[in-house]
């Protein structure tokens, strides 16, 4: 969400504590459609892959193709967290194996590339039971803040809590698809992210929170929310070969 909404809603709501909230407020990336992919290099979800010439595509145990959920330029956006690599190609892949379930590790797995020199438009290879051919939709990515909804998220919450989160569902505040800051989801009733869920050793930072989408025939937990994180050093490291999910 853009900073100035987040101030607005403050000035509108003057008995809030501010300053305590916005000592909570993460930064992130917010994710917006922008139609149909442009160039092959294009941040998206949906369609074909650009990857490496001779990219060996993840597969499941049981030995199907993963589904490319999607990727993301950080070349052509401006302004984004300090967290994020400035430029580079991080395409994400799913597995839709019928056994495959959104708690698993590797349910998502992630590769990173500094450069596309020498990439080729590549379609997911054919499936024994389902078409692998998806839409694509460009993705727009832009700097925008970010604020704890859900109230099982383990913060120092401000004393104001109840109030706050009954204003922003009052005000109708839309929080967007959205890279790093809060995970957030419909359904589940604890906090998702693998320190506080399995006590998973390392900071872990919300990589990406997305919503179902039928265009994109994505569905998680009965059309809910896919969460991905990654531990706070391997972002650092630009490793994005260990992710951890969970859907609600």
């Amino acid at each position: 969400m853009e900073r100035a909404v987040i101030e607005q809603f403050f000035d509108a709501h003057p008995q809030f504590d501010r300053q305590a909230w916005l000592a909570l407020a993460r930064p992130c990336v917010d994710i917006s459609f922008d139609g149909e992919p442009q160039s092959p290099s294009d941040s998206r979800f949906g369609g074909e892959a650009w990857v490496p010439e001779g990219f060996t595509w993840p597969r499941t145990e049981q030995d199907e193709p993963y589904r490319f959920l999607g990727q993301f330029n950080f070349s052509q956006a401006d302004g984004l967290p300090a967290e994020l690599p400035t430029s580079g190609l991080l395409s994400l892949f799913v597995d839709e194996d019928e056994d495959g379930f959104w708690g698993d590790d590797h349910f998502v797995r992630g590769y990173f590339w500094e450069e596309d020199t020498d990439f080729v438009l590549t379609p997911a290879p054919p499936h024994p039971e389902r078409s692998t051919v998806s839409v694509a939709k460009r993705i727009i990515l832009s700097a925008g803040l970010d604020l704890p909804i859900q109230h099982y998220l383990e913060v120092p919450w401000p004393a104001d809590k109840d109030a706050v989160h009954d204003a922003i569902y009052e005000a109708g505040l839309r929080f967007r698809d959205h890279i790093l800051g809060y995970p957030n989801n419909d359904s589940l009733g604890y906090d998702p992210r693998p320190q506080h869920r399995d006590g998973a050793e390392g900071d872990w930072v919300n990589l990406l929170n997305i919503d179902s989408d039928r265009d994109l025939q994505l569905y998680w937990h009965d059309e809910d929310k896919l969460m991905v994180f990654i531990e706070a050093d391997a972002l650092r490291r630009r490793d994005f070969s260990w992710l951890k999910s969970d859907a609600g």
